[in-house]
């Protein structure tokens, strides 16, 4: 069983970058798309650094005033980060849980709605894809995990703009 959330696994692999403040964590998930495939909302963010620091995996400096609070991670987080990363890097978990949902409940819809549905999807993937494919271009690709984040994402975006196009077709 996972100690840690994902939620609070991402914001913890990214304060592991560097000491930083909430403001800057949500600047950095803003300009990495982290909000198209994870459910993290801006206001979640301070939430989860709070928690975080609880647990005793981030510390952060005593603030006056309107200073920002800086987070650290903590070598207990460092080491709660690297299980979990491992984990979830090596286990399979379900993915596009929404997405499959509204299939498996379409039953009631006829098909000229859901071609209409499909036919939006792919609308916006193709909107994805391509202004992933700016950000890949613009990018500077410093280390491996963001290359691979941005190949995998552009590979997963193909693969289902291929198969509602092959859908359409058969419909």
């Amino acid at each position: 069983m996972p100690e840690i959330t994902l939620t609070e696994t991402l914001i913890l692999s990214i304060v592991a970058e560097k000491p930083m403040h909430g403001y800057e964590l949500n600047k950095i998930i803003e300009d990495r798309n982290v909000r198209k495939w994870a459910d993290v909302g801006f206001s979640s963010v301070y939430y989860v650094l709070d928690k975080l620091e609880l647990k005793e995996y981030l510390t952060s400096d005593e603030v006056t005033g309107k200073e920002k609070k800086i987070f650290c991670i903590t070598n207990d987080g460092k080491i709660a980060l690297k299980k979990e990363s491992k984990y979830l890097i090596s286990t399979r978990h379900p993915s596009y849980t929404h997405w499959m949902t509204g299939i498996t409940s379409s039953l009631l819809s006829d098909n000229q709605s859901i071609r209409e549905s499909l036919s939006l999807r792919l609308l916006t993937l193709s909107e994805d894809l391509e202004l992933l494919r700016k950000k890949m271009k613009s990018s500077v690709m410093e280390d491996e995990q963001s290359r691979m984040l941005f190949d995998f994402s552009e590979t997963m975006l193909k693969s289902e703009i291929k198969w509602i196009k092959g859908e359409l077709k058969r419909s």
